[in-house]
C-alpha cells in the first residue's frame, strides 16, 4: 500500500510556512513534518482565529481544487471518476442523437415511405474473455427492410460457420444448438459460404448501403441504421465485430470501420415515434404508448405470438418436421414477424388508413426478392463438439494412438514387471498342486451353484445328483488337508496325558 497522503488542513499549510522559514535561515528540521509538528505545535495552539484566517483560507482552496480534480479519484474497479463521467455524458449525448434522429425519421409528409431495417443476429456462445469484454460468436444472422407504404421490401438470411467454440464453453454452445436446432459450429452441413466472412460481412453492408444510404431521412451522421431490442445490440455488435477481426489487414480495417460507424437503435423508440405520428394523423388511434410513453408498452406490440409458428416467415432450414417447433427462435422468423406486427397495429383505419396490399401479407414473403442460403442437412448435437479451440499448452501436449506398437509392447512389459496379487499367487500356487483326478469327478455337476430350489420345501421333481463312493484305497491314500493333520495331533495329545494320569 502507498504512502498516505497528508491531509492539506490548516494546520498542514502552517507547519509547512515554517518548515521553509526554518530552512531559509540554515536550520532544517530534519525530522520532517512529524518534527516540525512538535516543535511548532505550542505556537499554532496560541494563535488567534485572526492570526489562522490565511492558513485557513489556503486549506479552503485546496479542498476546492481536490474536489473539482476527478482525475485522482478512482472508484472500486480503478477507473478514474472523470473517466466515468465521460462515459456517462457520452452515453447521454449519444441517446439524445437517437431521439432526436427517430423523431426526425418518423415525422413528416414522408415518414410512411421511408424505409426502416431490422435485424437479428443468433450466437453459439456468449464468451467473457479476460478484460470483461462480453463477446457473441454469430451463428444466425437476418435482416429485413420495410415501409409502412409499400409493405415488406426485401430480407437477407445468412448463416455463419465459426468452425469451433472457445475453450471451456462446449456445454453453452450444446445448450444454444438445442434452442435453435442450427448445428454446431463446425459442422459439415453448413453451407460452404458460411466460412467467407468478408462476403457475408460485404453482402450485410451492401444490404444496408442498398436500402437506407442517401435515402430519405438518413443523414450522413446516420448511413447505415438498424433497430431491435436493446438486449440485443450487444450480439449484433460483437457478432459482426468477430467476423471482421477474422479477415487480413486492409479488409479488416475498413470492415471494422463500417462495424464501429454502424448504428444500432431501439425498436422500442421506433415504435413510439411511428404511434405518435399515428396519433396526429388520426386522433381516433387510441394507443397506451402514446398516451404514458412506456417502451414496455411499445414492445408489447412486436412480442405477441401472432405469427411464432408461420411457416411463410421462416427459413426453409426450420420448416422441416423435426424444427418446427424451434422456429420462433429462427431470426428470420424473429425479424419479419416484427415487421408484420407493426403492419397489424398502424395500416388499418383507425391510424395510418391504408388498405393492406400484397407486401402487408405475409402470403407475399415467398415473392419477396432475397438471398437465403439453406443448411443441408441437420445432425443433432453432440454432447462435446468436434472442433475446440484449445489453449497453447494443451496443443504441445503428444498424442498417442491406442495402436502404436511400441505403446503395446510398453503395456505388455509393463504387464509381466509389475508385482502379483494375493489372489494371483494363491491361483499360481493351486496350480502348481497335482491333485488326484479321483478327489472330485469331473462328470458331476454342482448343483448348489445353480440350485433354486425353495430350501424349506423338498423339490421331488428333482433328483438328487447319485455320487459313486470313491475306492477305499484311493481315499486313504489321498494327500491330508491341514484341517486333518491339526485334528490328529490333537488326538495324539489327548491320549498321552490320559495315560499320564
Amino acid at each position: 500500500m502507498g504512502k498516505k497522503k497528508q491531509s492539506q488542513s490548516s494546520f498542514y499549510f502552517f507547519i509547512t510556512e515554517k518548515m521553509r522559514t526554518e530552512a531559509a535561515k540554515g536550520r532544517p528540521v530534519m525530522g520532517g513534518f512529524k518534527e516540525a509538528s512538535h516543535k511548532f505545535g505550542s505556537e499554532w495552539t496560541e494563535m488567534s482565529t485572526d492570526q489562522r484566517v490565511p492558513y485557513v483560507k489556503l486549506a479552503n482552496e485546496a479542498k476546492g481544487k481536490d474536489k473539482s480534480n476527478l482525475h485522482n479519484k478512482f472508484t472500486t474497479t480503478g477507473e478514474s471518476y472523470a473517466q466515468v463521467n465521460e462515459r456517462a455524458r457520452q452515453k447521454q449525448a449519444a441517446q439524445q442523437k437517437m431521439e432526436s434522429f427517430i423523431r426526425n425519421l418518423t415525422s413528416g409528409p414522408d415518414a410512411d415511405n421511408r424505409n426502416y431495417i431490422f435485424m437479428k443476429v443468433n450466437y453459439s456462445v456468449e464468451e467473457i474473455r479476460e478484460d470483461g469484454a462480453r463477446v457473441f460468436w454469430p451463428v444466425e444472422i437476418a435482416m429485413a427492410v420495410f415501409n409502412l407504404k409499400e409493405g415488406l421490401q426485401s430480407f437477407y438470411t445468412t448463416f455463419v460457420d465459426t468452425v469451433a467454440v472457445p475453450c471451456g464453453y462446449s456445454s453453452l454452445a450444446v445448450e444454444t444448438a438445442n434452442d435453435t436446432l442450427i448445428p454446431l459450429p463446425g459442422d459439415s452441413s453448413f453451407p460452404e459460404d458460411a466460412k467467407n466472412y468478408k462476403e457475408i460481412l460485404r453482402k450485410i453492408f451492401g444490404f444496408l448501403n442498398h436500402w437506407i444510404k442517401d435515402k430519405e431521412g438518413y443523414d450522413t451522421d446516420h448511413e447505415r441504421v438498424v433497430f431491435c431490442l436493446d438486449s440485443e445490440v450487444k450480439p449484433i455488435r460483437t457478432g459482426l465485430q468477430w467476423m471482421a477481426d477474422k479477415l487480413e489487414e486492409f479488409d479488416n480495417e475498413k470492415y471494422c470501420y463500417l462495424v464501429e460507424d454502424l448504428k444500432i437503435y431501439s425498436i422500442s423508440k421506433l415504435i413510439l415515434g411511428m404511434a405518435q405520428e399515428a396519433y396526429k394523423l388520426n386522433p381516433s388511434y387510441d394507443n397506451c404508448a402514446v398516451k404514458y410513453q412506456v417502451e414496455g408498452s411499445a414492445e408489447s406490440i412486436i412480442l405477441k405470438g401472432s405469427y411464432d409458428f408461420s411457416d411463410e416467415l421462416t427459413c426453409m432450414f426450420h420448416c422441416s418436421e423435426e424444427r418446427r417447433i424451434k422456429m420462433q427462435n429462427c431470426a428470420q422468423n424473429i425479424v419479419l414477424r416484427r415487421v408484420f406486427l407493426l403492419f397489424d397495429e398502424f395500416i388499418q383505419p383507425n391510424a395510418y388508413r391504408y388498405e393492406k396490399r400484397d407486401r402487408h401479407k405475409i402470403e407475399f414473403v415467398n415473392k419477396v426478392d432475397t438471398l437465403c442460403p439453406v443448411i443441408k442437412k441437420h445432425v443433432r448435437p453432440k454432447v462435446v463438439p468436434v472442433n475446440i479451440v484449445l489453449p497453447d499448452w494443451l496443443k504441445d501436449e503428444p498424442e498417442v494412438s491406442l495402436e502404436d506398437p511400441q505403446l503395446s509392447a510398453s503395456a505388455s512389459n509393463d504387464d509381466d514387471n509389475r508385482p502379483q496379487t494375493s489372489d494371483e499367487r494363491r491361483n499360481e500356487n493351486q496350480e502348481d498342486v497335482d491333485v488326484p483326478s479321483e478327489q472330485v469327478p469331473d462328470d458331476v455337476e454342482r448343483d448348489w451353484l445353480n440350485d433354486s430350489r425353495d430350501p424349506g420345501r423338498p423339490d421331488v421333481s428333482m433328483e438328487e445328483p447319485q455320487l459313486s463312493p470313491p475306492a477305499s484305497n484311493s481315499y486313504d491314500n489321498r494327500p491330508r488337508t491341514g484341517v486333518k493333520r491339526r485334528n490328529d495331533v490333537s488326538l495324539k495329545v489327548q491320549v498321552s496325558l490320559t495315560l499320564i494320569y
